[in-house]
């Protein structure tokens, strides 16, 4: 499952952050590729322009979230397409 896979992979401690989620294919059910957190200081271009220059190019799309509540708050369609 999507949130299961996800959560596993979230780094706690922090009561506010950025979370890239980066996908194969054009669908967000598709398989978790990769996931990187930055600090909730980075905006969305931050992290956008951070993830480019990172060489992770080949993946499909990249997701942003910002949680602000506790990851078992988190919902799929908390996601926003930014590319």
């Amino acid at each position: 499952m999507f949130e299961e896979k996800l959560l596993e992979n979230i780094l706690l401690g922090k009561n506010c952050f950025y979370l890239v989620a980066c996908f194969q294919g054009n669908d967000k059910g598709a398989a978790l590729r990769k996931l990187k957190v930055f600090d909730e200081r980075s905006g969305a271009e931050e992290v956008k322009r951070k993830w480019e220059s990172s060489g992770e190019k080949r993946f499909a799309r990249i997701y942003v979230v910002r949680l602000s509540l506790e990851p078992a708050d988190f919902d799929e369609e908390d996601l926003r397409w930014i590319t």
